[in-house]
């Protein structure tokens, strides 16, 4: 059957339809989303909407297909592809990765420097043998881990000298910016962002400081970070880590760790409703 698409790029009307789309796919690969239309909008806020982000509708001008490209520096770009359930099948994933690497050639052409493109592997065996098709190769798993809690538990005993507070606009910005890139430097192809751009994120009106935990110690040094987001009634734990420093050596906290302190403290606020 030919199908006969039209690709082209969003403008900020589109955004419910885009967000609706997201969260279908969400919930037919993994049985839950955890995406709304503020996160959306906060992530065309960091993207060229009119280079790096596309829709593509069917004959009845409906759109069945989202995707964007986000450049990480000058040889990284990391590609999203999201289908509708009920036109899987018809080609839209096939003009969603042409497009992306279309655009990453450009994005090469213009820089002088080859353009890695990356895809998160997809849950749908045909959405895998696609990108195999086109040269992609499965380089690194991640796995999600979950829990379900149906009682709080036990607030978390905090060793003297050593506190679990939540991050203060306009004082923490730096510590925990380089708590965050000294945790993950060693991670697989981190990339570091801009001091800039990664603070202009809590600046944000959909910015939530109540769920980002910052572990101090005695003379009020970041040793470790989670930060959290939440999402109807989930919570997020997005990014966590410990600075090299207190990597269980520090005799206070060597038995338990900073770690699940910062854990302990993130569920203890979850249930109850944040600080």
């Amino acid at each position: 059957m030919n199908h006969a698409w039209a690709i082209r790029h969003p403008n900020r009307d589109d955004a419910e339809t885009v967000c609706n789309l997201v969260i279908a796919c969400d919930i037919e690969d993994f049985g839950q989303p955890d995406f709304d239309l503020g996160a959306l909008l906060e992530m065309w806020s960091d993207f060229d909407l009119e280079k790096n982000v596309w829709v593509i509708e069917n004959e009845e001008k409906k759109i069945v297909g989202y995707g964007c490209l986000e450049e990480e520096g000058n040889e990284k770009a990391v590609s999203y592809g999201f289908v509708l359930p009920s036109a899987r099948g018809t080609g839209v994933g096939t003009a969603l990765l042409n497009t992306f690497e279309a655009r990453s050639a450009e994005l090469s052409f213009q820089s002088g420097m080859k353009k890695r493109l990356q895809n998160y592997i997809p849950t749908r065996e045909e959405a895998k043998r696609l990108l195999s098709i086109h040269g992609f190769k499965p380089v690194r798993y991640f796995k999600r881990m979950s829990i379900q809690m149906d009682k709080a538990p036990s607030p978390p005993v905090i060793p003297s000298g050593f506190v679990i507070d939540t991050f203060v606009r306009n004082q923490d910005e730096r510590s925990v910016y380089e708590a965050y890139i000294e945790t993950f430097a060693d991670h697989w192809d981190f990339t570091a962002p801009e001091f800039k751009s990664w603070v202009e994120k809590t600046q944000r009106d959909s910015f939530t400081p109540d769920w980002w935990f910052v572990a101090r110690g005695e003379q009020g040094e970041t040793a470790g970070i989670a930060l959290c987001q939440m999402h109807e009634d989930t919570l997020f734990i997005n990014q966590i880590g410990v600075k090299q420093a207190w990597v269980g050596i520090r005799a206070v906290i060597a038995s338990m760790g900073v770690l699940y302190f910062l854990l302990r403290r993130s569920a203890d606020c979850f249930f109850g409703g944040g600080l």
